[in-house]
């Protein structure tokens, strides 16, 4: 019923004379004087939950945990989860930053580790050390010739 009062507010609030030269036909909203019931209608039909979820396949050491911090899923060989899934607890704010952290710091140690990564789909290939001149931890194009093309 929250929800159904927001919507109701947030109606009669559009309909005060104020906002008359910036309102124009409503496109999908129920009129300003449907009942709870066509309201709470309305917001099941077109209500999302607008999350990015996080946090399903948390990094640790205990029994719970899928991943080390190194992103290797415990108890396979050659398989590492390095996206949001990982992350310990659901970030309080935007999720954006703690994912490219843990990105970067997972991609940084795998390079420094020289572990040779191939992406086949794109013709890209990693190689074991990294030079400090190449983008996205060292990926380069091959190009058709075999020769390796700075990206």
């Amino acid at each position: 019923m929250e929800m159904v009062a927001g919507i109701r507010g947030t109606l009669e609030m559009a309909a005060q004379p104020a906002w008359s030269r910036y309102r124009g036909p409503s496109v999908d909203t129920p009129d300003l004087h449907a009942t709870d019931t066509d309201l709470a209608n309305w917001l099941r039909l077109v209500a999302n939950t607008e999350h990015h979820p996080t946090s399903t396949c948390r990094m640790g050491s205990d029994e719970l945990a899928v991943t080390d911090t190194g992103g290797k899923v415990h108890g396979l060989e050659r398989l590492r989860i390095v996206d949001g899934s990982i992350l310990p607890r659901v970030p309080a704010a935007n999720i954006n930053g703690p994912i490219i952290m843990v990105a970067e710091k997972i991609a940084s140690a795998i390079a420094r580790r020289g572990t040779p990564i191939v992406h086949t789909r794109g013709g890209y290939l990693r190689h074991g050390r990294i030079d400090a001149g190449h983008r996205a931890c060292g990926t380069r194009r091959l190009s058709t010739s075999g020769h390796r093309n700075r990206l």
